[in-house]
């Protein structure tokens, strides 16, 4: 076992960065110089460290809430993320405010997981979150901290990637060099110093690390490609669906008992989820490219206007 998921999370942003600078340099992939321009000086500081720091926030606090907490205490949390990234968009004002089927479907999927979520603790433990202890409080406070910091760095990167038309690739190649810098940084003072006192505890062999940077070169890139063309809070909401996932594939392939309170929680997810997909497909058929490509163009013009 590998404890240490900064080092993870860090080796497969570096390849996910190695990468698009290598199409970068071989020239698959042309960045123009008003992209460049776009993301030098204060538009490196507002639009690129913010990214690569409530990465290295989020990470930092959500690993060391599990330290505080117990695990469904944690999803149970992490349940919130959607709206939370939802709340962010529509203070930045970096999306245009959510239509009332989306709002609802954010809680009726958020409402769905957490009822699930209960129902499995308290399954195994008899009395959910009934465990006393006394740094519970912080626990919580990491946790709001990780999922705020989620959202401000998602909100960023769809700013980026959406209001300022990024394509994927540069989104990695501008993003990337900061962000590994900075989960570098937390795990110089989080988890290196506890991997040198076990003596090389930091050795990986080769195919593992191999196998870590291809997934998660690919988990970086697919993010970006759903926060770029669906928006951060349908890229939460699906990481609320794979709740729900784990608890149909548990009661279909394993045999586990799933009671009154799960099935009513998944199927208001469901709904939830049909509702999205619904609103979704109604924005795709009135959207034009044109509006998105003078968005792009506006945020452009900010940036040398601002230089």
């Amino acid at each position: 076992m590998f404890p240490y998921p900064i080092l993870i999370s860090m080796v497969g942003v570096s390849s996910s960065t190695a990468l698009a600078h290598g199409l970068v340099l071989s020239g698959y992939h042309v960045v123009s110089d008003t992209k460049r321009a776009a993301v030098q000086g204060w538009g490196y500081v507002t639009r690129i460290l913010p990214v690569a720091m409530f990465q290295a926030w989020t990470f930092s606090a959500g690993n060391n809430a599990y330290l505080h907490l117990e695990v469904g205490a944690v999803e149970m949390l992490k349940s919130f993320a959607p709206a939370a990234v939802a709340l962010v968009l529509a203070v930045c004002g970096v999306a245009a405010p959510l239509d009332r089927t989306i709002v609802i479907a954010v809680i009726l999927i958020t409402f769905g997981n957490v009822v699930t979520v209960l129902d499995e603790e308290s399954s195994k433990s008899g009395a959910f979150m009934s465990k006393e202890n006394s740094n519970a409080r912080l626990g919580y406070a990491l946790m709001l901290v990780s999922i705020f910091t989620e959202a401000i760095r998602l909100a960023t990167a769809q700013f980026l990637l959406k209001n300022c038309q990024f394509s994927v690739v540069e989104g990695q190649y501008f993003i990337g060099p900061a962000a590994s810098l900075c989960l570098f940084v937390t795990a110089l003072f989080q988890e290196i110093p506890d991997a040198i006192r076990h003596n090389g505890a930091l050795f990986v062999p080769m195919h593992l690390l191999l196998a870590t940077a291809i997934m998660g070169t690919a988990l970086n890139y697919l993010g970006y490609s759903v926060v770029k063309t669906s928006g951060s809070v349908v890229l939460k909401l699906l990481g609320s669906i794979r709740t729900m996932g784990l608890v149909v594939f548990s009661f279909l392939f394993r045999g586990e008992y799933v009671g009154w309170q799960s099935a009513l929680g998944y199927i208001t997810s469901v709904v939830g989820m049909i509702m999205l997909q619904y609103s979704a497909k109604k924005h795709t058929d009135v959207r034009t490219d044109s509006s998105e490509s003078d968005k792009g163009t506006q945020c452009l013009q900010e940036t040398q206007s601002s230089a």
